[in-house]
């Protein structure tokens, strides 16, 4: 993340996931997480996973980066303006140092494990395993506005996790 980050924006949305798919064992998971990503100006960068080992959490960060006047220096700045979203049964095993997917009937799925700093002293990141996927979907919707009606663009996130 880049220093001078911007004010933290939230998911809007119905917060409860909502499953597409029949909960036996074996067939895949496709979650959508949040029905509206807010971003503001900012163009998507990215997504990555953040963990708390005291909680045992695990969520998905999605990064936006815009343009604004920089803190230390004359002229603009690329910022970042992280979006956090939470995923239902998205855990972090702090002894294990990884990210499981868990739900009931199923084994465990294991979606990213920590991969160390190269140097003393750097931070750890977390690298994604292949067997989950996150993405963001636009989803163009007709407003009543009254007269006309008007196209609202939204951004939607699911989580999928393939059949185990």
């Amino acid at each position: 993340m880049m220093a001078g980050s911007a004010a933290l924006l939230v998911a809007v949305g119905p917060a409860k996931a909502i499953e597409q798919v029949d909960r036996a064992a074996t067939t895949p998971v496709d979650l959508k997480i949040a029905d509206d990503v807010r971003n503001g100006e900012g163009r998507f960068s990215g997504i990555d996973y953040a963990t708390s080992d005291r909680f045992r959490r695990a969520w998905l960060v999605l990064h936006y980066r815009f343009q604004a006047p920089c803190r230390d220096s004359e002229g603009e700045c690329e910022m970042d303006a992280p979006v956090q979203v939470s995923v239902p049964g998205l855990t972090y095993d702090p002894a294990a140092k990884r990210v499981v997917y868990e739900r009931a009937g199923a084994e465990p799925v294991v979606c990213a494990s920590v991969r160390r700093g190269g140097f003393p002293g750097f931070r750890s990141s977390l690298a994604a395993t292949g067997n989950c996927d996150y993405r963001l979907v636009k989803v163009d919707r007709l407003v009543d506005d009254g007269f006309a009606g008007r196209k609202d663009r939204r951004e939607e996130v699911h989580f999928a996790v393939q059949g185990r």
